[in-house]
């Protein structure tokens, strides 16, 4: 890595900086964690930071550390659906880019090409597509070596892209499954399910993220489509289900389920009961034992790998119950959970799960799974189970300071110790001194609002004061006084007019 780290920085010149820093093994007997090495990047001047592969088919080095910042689409047998629909109907996709959606629609002229019969998707027109609609300074793209082509944030904030329903109607419960297919559906694609198909038994699957919960309880006549309106109607507010059909005017072709978290955080799903997540729509991200576990003793040792890192745990003597609060004692930074769920028949079962999306390697002494075993890939690349970019956000990490503290967790999760010390605190500082600044030009308009109430105030009583003393008035008494005071003004000018006139006829003679 630290060879790595030095053709990094000699490439790039004085704007990136690549460190490699290290964690020293922590044992304590059997107990121990593996010491582990991870490169850092950092841009100096603050700037927004891309990486992904050149060419993913020789290397994937930034897809296995876990740097990957781009969404890499691969148009291999995607093909606009076309049976059934308008063909001037438009497919809808969701890109999200730092929180704010933007509904794109490709259209079948502009993002295909025709095959014969198909029209088969073009990758690079579907990224010229998105940065059309969504803004070139929000979205860049990069046509790959191998010819898939990379789509990214060139803000460094998150980027998320999900099919939407058609927006036909009659079709409102499908998608194009354009970006499923593409491989850029954010979160957790499932497998190919042939249309009409039911699983094998009832089941009940759960589906966690962040702070959400859900368990849809699934029948065995319950078809792709009826599973996914289950989910909708009970997690719609805070997931995106999408259902792919390939033939919607028949029931020959296969269909796909693909589920992801709106606010972008990653998706755990696996069955409390039955084996529909894993078996029939082969959407499971976690590991969960094969058999009741409820007698299990623990006899040797347990290794858990993930991210890139490992703790062996001595399962000598323990029981289910143990294992499960030792796991999630020594994973405290939430990469990893481990619970215990009860099956339909009162079986207990295992189930390990990372609230991050990582993919969970585990060895040794696994309760009711054979040594290794490893949790499935639903899209991802490198240490993901699910399609997920890194966020960098550095470029907006100084004007936003929810995005720095953001920056700041990340950074202390991972012990940046550097990038704290020199990055991230100088930038709180700034940030501390802005708001200061506001804090002082605030008070300053607080009292220029307070100044100007007051007058407003006087000015009302004023005016209240005055339209007392309208109203209180006599108006017989007022209108004699006018009139009174009328014939004394006519009085006095008549008189005035009487002596002015024989002097002015004297002045003249």
């Amino acid at each position: 890595l630290q060879d790595l780290a030095d053709r990094l920085n000699s490439a790039a010149g004085d704007w990136l900086q690549v460190i490699v820093q290290g964690d020293e093994e922590e044992s304590s007997g059997i107990n121990y964690e593996a010491p582990t090495q991870k490169l850092i990047f950092r841009t100096l001047d603050g700037s927004a930071l891309n990486i992904y592969d050149l060419n993913p088919t020789v290397s994937a080095s930034a897809a296995k550390f876990g740097l990957q910042t781009a969404l890499v689409m691969d148009d291999t047998n995607t093909v606009f659906p076309l049976d059934g629909l308008d063909p001037n109907m438009p497919a809808l996709v969701n890109v999200e880019v730092g929180g704010k959606g933007y509904a794109v629609k490709l259209y079948r002229d502009q993002v295909g090409s025709l095959s014969g019969s198909t029209w088969n998707v073009d990758a690079l027109k579907v990224a010229k597509a998105i940065q059309s609609q969504v803004g070139e300074d929000l979205i860049g793209y990069r046509e790959l070596e191998d010819g898939r082509v990379a789509l990214y944030s060139k803000t460094g904030q998150s980027l998320r892209v999900a099919d939407l329903p058609f927006g036909d109607p009659h079709f409102a419960d499908y998608t194009s499954g354009i970006a499923a297919n593409l491989g850029i559906h954010s979160g957790v694609a499932g497998g190919e399910i042939a249309a009409g198909s039911a699983p094998s038994s009832d089941g009940v699957i759960r589906i966690a993220s962040g702070g959400h919960t859900v368990d849809i309880s699934v029948l065995q006549t319950d078809t792709a489509e009826d599973i996914a309106k289950k989910i909708k109607g009970l997690a719609g507010s805070w997931l995106d289900v999408s259902l792919y059909d390939a033939d919607l005017s028949g029931s020959s072709g296969s269909q796909r389920i693909s589920l992801a978290a709106k606010d972008g955080s990653p998706l755990a799903v696996y069955d409390v009961q039955g084996d529909v997540a894993n078996s029939f729509l082969r959407i499971d991200t976690a590991l969960r034992s094969a058999s009741n576990v409820s007698g299990w003793t623990g006899s040797g040792s347990l290794s858990i790998t993930v991210n890139g890192y490992t703790h062996t745990i001595d399962t000598k003597g323990m029981n289910i119950n143990d294992l499960v609060n030792t796991v999630n004692a020594r994973f405290q930074s939430g990469d990893v959970r481990a619970e215990l769920v009860e099956d339909d028949t009162g079986d207990a079962r295992f189930v390990m799960w990372s609230p991050k999306g990582y993919v969970i390697e585990a060895q040794g002494d696994i309760p009711g799974l054979s040594s290794p075993a490893s949790s499935d890939v639903r899209g991802g690349v490198g240490p993901y189970n699910q399609v997920m970019t890194e966020r960098t956000s550095a470029d907006i990490g100084s004007t936003d300071l929810f995005g720095l503290l953001d920056d700041l967790m990340q950074a202390v999760r991972q012990g940046d110790v550097e990038g704290i010390s020199n990055t991230i605190l100088p930038k709180l500082d700034e940030a501390i001194d802005d708001i200061l600044c506001v804090r002082t030009q605030t008070g300053a308009l607080q009292k220029r609002y307070q100044t100007s109430n007051s007058r407003l105030k006087q000015m009302n009583l004023n005016y209240n004061e005055l339209y007392s003393k309208v109203s209180d008035t006599d108006l017989a008494e007022a209108v004699t006084k006018f009139a009174m005071a009328q014939a004394v003004y006519q009085a006095s000018l008549a008189t005035i007019a009487r002596i002015i006139q024989p002097t002015l006829v004297d002045f003249l003679q």
